[in-house]
């Protein structure tokens, strides 16, 4: 069994997914690497260093946080790394990642900054992160109410990490943003946006602990297959 599972989504851009395979941290018996593959045109094809390839089959806008669960859900290492496939977590940084994986306790979320080009680190940017997968799928994994509209489930994710993880921001680890950002999706955020205000008003009105329990995910609600 691998120690870490390395969970990345895409939508089309395969030279962006070629950059991310390049340069992501690997190794064969220590590191799984799981790609979903969004409904995107070119669909995705098997790569030698991806380890497993999921396609979702149906064409859902801003799809991740359902995709980022199916990615979750056939993981098979105890930790996972969530990262967009335009952040590049360095292979330089190999053992410091596994050593971190093997040694997370449960309910801690290690979330490490965005560092870009100019060398400014982001330690506000919540969508990369280690988490054990026992305890992704106790919270419920990611909240598939946000999918079909841009934003806010990121948020929704923190907002429940602050009130029930133990956070570690490390400066020792970083991913590196390579710029490549979906443009060709609608991103007005109005429709997350009060979603969001809703959620959180349930969330704090009922205990995180116990909302999380009662909304049973993660859900998967749409029709994907393995590629390999």
């Amino acid at each position: 069994m691998p120690d870490l599972s390395i969970v990345t989504t895409v939508y089309g851009q395969p030279d962006l997914l070629t950059r991310f395979l390049a340069y992501t941290l690997y190794d064969t018996k220590a590191v799984e690497l799981v790609v979903v593959d969004d409904c995107g045109d070119p669909p995705v094809e098997k790569r030698p260093s991806i380890d497993k390839l999921f396609r979702v089959d149906d064409d859902i806008p801003w799809n991740q946080p359902g995709a980022r669960n199916l990615g979750m859900v056939h993981a098979t290492a105890p930790v996972i790394l969530f990262v967009d496939v335009d952040m590049i977590p360095q292979s330089a940084d190999q053992a410091e990642w596994l050593a971190t994986a093997r040694t997370l306790k449960s309910f801690e979320v290690v979330i490490p900054p965005v560092r870009y080009t100019t060398g400014e680190l982001n330690f506000a940017h919540p969508h990369n992160y280690l988490i054990r997968r026992e305890d992704m799928i106790r919270i419920g994994g990611y909240d598939e109410d946000y999918c079909g509209h841009y934003g806010w489930d990121d948020v929704q994710q923190l907002h429940l990490f602050e009130m029930l993880f133990d956070i570690k921001r490390p400066r020792g680890l970083c991913v590196d943003y390579i710029d490549g950002a979906t443009e060709i999706l609608d991103r007005s955020q109005k429709h997350n946006q009060q979603l969001h205000i809703r959620k959180m008003r349930e969330i704090e009105g009922i205990g995180a602990q116990r909302w999380c329990s009662e909304r049973k995910g993660p859900n998967l609600r749409f029709r994907w297959h393995q590629v390999h």
